[in-house]
């Protein structure tokens, strides 16, 4: 699994694209009215989910179900 997962503009074209059926201005909008990925791209450059790995290592053999 990625460390940030965060919706794209490609996504969000297809989504408005298949909203399109119903809602015939959807495809017209700009994908980026609905996606903001300041917030992702601050937590990667202040390197959010590298800093709560080094503060939550558990041990390997703690993480294995019985």
């Amino acid at each position: 699994m990625p460390d940030y997962i965060a919706p794209t503009i490609e996504g969000t074209n297809l989504i408005l694209e298949n909203f399109g059926k119903e809602y015939p201005d959807a495809p017209r909008h700009d994908p980026k009215e609905f996606v903001d990925g300041s917030i992702i791209d601050r937590l990667k450059n202040e390197r959010f989910v590298e800093g709560l790995k080094r503060q939550v290592s558990v041990p390997a053999e703690r993480c294995k179900l019985n």
